[in-house]
C-alpha cells in the first residue's frame, strides 16, 4: 500500500510538470496564432525547438536532481547498492515515508543507544500499534503466542517488529541505516577510546531515578 501510494505521488508530480510545460507551449500558439501566419509560426516554432527541447530536458533534470537530492541521504534507511537511478526517482516519496515509520519505531519503541537514558522514565508504548496524527498502523500477524511477563512480551513484540520491518526494507529494495551513535560507539572501542573525550552526559543517573519513581504509582 506504500509503495503503491508513493509511486502513484512521484508519477503525479512528474505529470503535473510535463503537462503545466506543454500548457505553457499550447498557450503561446494560441495567442500568437491569429497575429502570425501559419507558415511563419511553424518557422519560428522550428528555430527555437532546440531551445525549447533543451529546456524541457534541462528542466527534467532539474526535477530528477532535486528528488534524487531528498532521498540520497536519510537519516534511518539506504537505497541497496547497484539500485537503478529511475527505481530510487520513481520510490522517493516512499523511501520517505518508509523512513518516517523507522524513525518513530526506533525513537519510541527500540531501546538503543541514542535513547536509552529514556527507557526506564516513561510510559511503555504499545509495540504493536503506531498512533501519530490521528492515524493507527497496526502490524499485521503479530504472534499469539507470546508468554511471560509483560517486559519478555514487549522484547518478543520488538524483535517482531525489527524482522518485520527488515523483510519490508529487502522487499522495497532498501536496507537500514546505522545509527551515528552505534557507528561512534563502535570506533571508540576498535580505536580505544583514542581521539575521544569524555564528557558529562545529557541526564544525571540520579535524575533518571528520581524520574522513575515518580513515574510509579504509589500504593495507597
Amino acid at each position: 500500500m506504500i509503495s503503491m501510494v508513493a509511486s502513484n505521488w512521484s508519477m503525479i508530480s512528474l505529470l503535473q510538470y510535463v503537462c503545466g510545460f506543454l500548457g505553457c507551449l499550447c498557450y503561446s500558439i494560441s495567442v500568437n496564432w491569429g497575429n502570425l501566419g501559419a507558415s511563419v509560426l511553424i518557422g519560428e516554432v522550428l528555430a527555437v525547438w532546440p531551445l525549447i527541447s533543451l529546456s524541457f530536458v534541462s528542466g527534467g533534470g532539474v526535477f530528477a536532481g532535486l528528488k534524487w537530492l531528498k532521498t540520497s541521504d536519510l537519516p534511518r534507511v539506504l537505497w541497496r547498492p547497484h539500485t537503478s537511478v529511475l527505481y530510487r526517482l520513481l520510490h522517493g516519496e516512499e523511501a520517505l515515508l518508509v523512513n518516517k515509520v523507522v524513525t518513530y519505531f526506533e525513537e519510541y519503541n527500540e531501546v538503543n543507544v541514542k535513547n536509552f537514558h529514556l527507557s526506564q522514565v516513561r510510559p511503555s508504548p504499545r509495540l504493536n500499534v503506531f498512533d501519530t496524527n490521528d492515524y493507527e498502523l497496526f502490524m499485521p500477524e503479530i504472534p499469539g503466542s507470546l508468554q511471560g511477563s509483560v517486559s519478555k512480551e514487549n522484547d518478543a513484540a520488538t524483535e517482531a517488529l525489527t524482522r518485520y520491518f527488515r523483510s519490508e526494507l529487502h522487499r522495497r529494495k532498501m536496507v537500514w541505516r546505522p545509527l551515528k551513535e552505534e557507528q561512534m560507539f563502535l570506533d571508540f572501542w576498535v580505536n580505544h577510546g583514542d581521539n575521544y573525550e569524555w564528557v558529562e552526559p545529557d541526564q544525571d543517573p540520579a535524575e533518571m531515578a528520581v524520574l522513575e519513581s515518580m513515574c510509579v504509582p504509589t500504593k495507597e
